[in-house]
């Protein structure tokens, strides 16, 4: 009833057996190919993330050690030039000037900016001479002065057989000081006893500064004259003549007087007038005085530093002369004052350390993270 396959459709047993062979066999390069040639090998994504952490953590720890190495040195080096200007400035080296002092009566020696100046140091100008002096200080805005009448002077010059040039000033020789203002009258009587040629017998002479006295008493009888004021020729002849020549003493300060006389003119002067001098009488004598010491220091500002807007009037310091003699002092002010030079010259210094500093720094730190990157990098790879 079933219909039988044709044997010659019935597959054989050893067909049946026998493997099929529809591709060739792959080879083994293919069996290694990676599978996912997209996607990133582990190891290799492990690795370039600890390098980049690595790396973060150098750049902060480099920033660190910048940070902590550097705010501490730049700001001692700045207080080292800071310190370093101030005592180069603040408590310079005194600066030195002279004055005199003499004419019995007050001097002004200087006034002083207590905004910029610390001491003021008076010395003696010969340990050898006597100074009988007493100091004062005060504002200058609370000078005192008074009038004092000079009484009158005789000075008698006999008649000589040379040309000659002679101080004739109202202290015995010496010269008188005025602290604002003043007037000197000279009452000459003058007569020669033989006939003279000369156009200009006998003229006197104002000065206000020692050195042009010195030169016209010590120089040659014709050599030129540098005066303040001069009196203009007198005439002189056998008969006795009477002069009164007044000088004017405008601004304050020492004033000398001398005349030149021809020969043969005899001359007898008397010597008045009237000074505006200080008025010590209300102000508080400094503990220091030049009669039992070399040297007074005298304090302008207990101040260390140099005041910019500094209101205060100017300290004035005044010495007072019981004598007639003209005599030298020494004056030293130190201050407190910035030089200019100094401050620049410490800018430069400053600029210079920086830089220094600095590429040792940086220097340093390179080395130091190049250390750490190589120290890191062994740890990562014994741990892969």
């Amino acid at each position: 009833p079933h219909k039988r396959d044709s044997p010659h459709k019935r597959d054989s047993p050893h067909k049946r057996d026998s493997p099929k062979h529809d591709s060739p066999p792959r080879h083994i390069s293919s069996i290694n190919k990676d599978p996912f040639p997209n996607e990133p090998d582990y190891c290799e994504t492990l690795q370039m993330a600890q390098r980049n952490k690595f790396y973060t953590m150098d750049k902060i720890f480099c920033c660190r050690c910048m940070i902590t190495l550097s705010i501490p040195t730049v700001v001692f080096f700045i207080a080292l030039i800071i310190f370093g200007i101030f005592k180069s400035n603040v408590f310079a080296p005194s600066s030195s000037t002279v004055a005199y002092i003499g004419g019995n009566t007050t001097n002004k020696i200087g006034c002083y900016d207590p905004a910029y100046i610390k001491h003021v140091t008076i010395a003696k100008g010969s340990k050898e001479d006597k100074y009988d002096t007493e100091i004062y200080k005060t504002f200058q805005n609370e000078f005192r002065y008074q009038t004092q009448t000079l009484k009158n002077q005789t000075d008698d010059n006999e008649e000589d057989f040379n040309n000659r040039k002679i101080p004739i000033n109202y202290y015995n020789g010496d010269s008188v000081y005025v602290a604002r203002h003043g007037n000197l009258t000279y009452e000459v009587r003058a007569q020669s006893h033989f006939e003279l040629s000369s156009h200009c017998p006998l003229e006197f002479y104002l000065f206000n500064n020692e050195g042009d006295f010195d030169t016209f008493i010590n120089e040659d009888f014709n050599s030129p004259v540098h005066a303040t004021k001069p009196s203009g020729c007198l005439p002189v002849n056998s008969t006795a003549r009477n002069f009164t020549i007044q000088f004017s003493l405008d601004t304050p300060g020492f004033y000398f007087v001398g005349v030149s006389i021809i020969e043969h003119v005899h001359i007898n002067t008397t010597i008045s007038g009237s000074i505006v001098e200080f008025n010590t009488s209300e102000l508080s004598e400094e503990p220091c005085s030049l009669n039992d010491y070399d040297e007074c220091t005298i304090t302008i500002t207990k101040s260390k530093l140099p005041s910019v807007t500094s209101q205060d009037p100017l300290v004035c310091v005044l010495v007072k002369s019981f004598g007639y003699e003209y005599r030298k002092i020494n004056i030293s002010v130190e201050s407190v004052k910035w030089n200019s030079v100094s401050v620049g010259t410490g800018i430069v210094c400053l600029v210079i350390i920086i830089f220094l500093v600095s590429f040792i720094l940086i220097s340093a730190l390179i080395f130091v993270k190049r250390r750490y990157k190589i120290a890191n990098r062994r740890k990562e790879y014994t741990q892969l």
